[in-house]
């Protein structure tokens, strides 16, 4: 459960599992890439107690500046999302492009990738 401050004025989401580039700061640093990560075999089921303020992603993956290149070939499956609201949110959408995301319980069925694409990081 993820409790929420009475003063809390949200205009964001938590989340579950995150891989996230984070750019915001002036000077423009952040990771150099965000690769070859397994998310795998995780049941996430968070809810939060004030969606209405905060609420939460099972699984997101961020990045900052709204473009692709730095979270790539990452393999996110056989995990349950069922359980929470938003299951899988991606910022840009091209990510899921990038990233191999499927056979997940809840929203992302997936695309019926070879389960060999979840095996070790290469």
């Amino acid at each position: 459960m993820l409790h929420v401050a009475p003063d809390d004025c949200g205009g964001y989401a938590g989340a579950g599992i995150d891989i996230y580039a984070d750019f915001r700061e002036p000077d423009g640093l952040g990771a150099v890439a965000l690769a070859c990560n397994r998310v795998i075999k995780n049941n996430v089921g968070i809810v939060s107690d004030n969606p209405g303020v905060v609420n939460i992603n099972a699984f997101e993956m961020t990045d900052t500046r709204q473009v692709t290149g730095v979270i790539y070939e990452n393999a996110i499956g056989f995990n349950d999302f069922r359980d929470a609201a938003c299951q899988i949110a991606l910022s840009p959408l091209e990510l899921g492009e990038a990233n191999s995301i499927s056979r997940n319980l809840g929203e992302n069925r997936g695309h019926g990738l070879h389960p060999g694409v979840f095996g070790p990081a290469r």
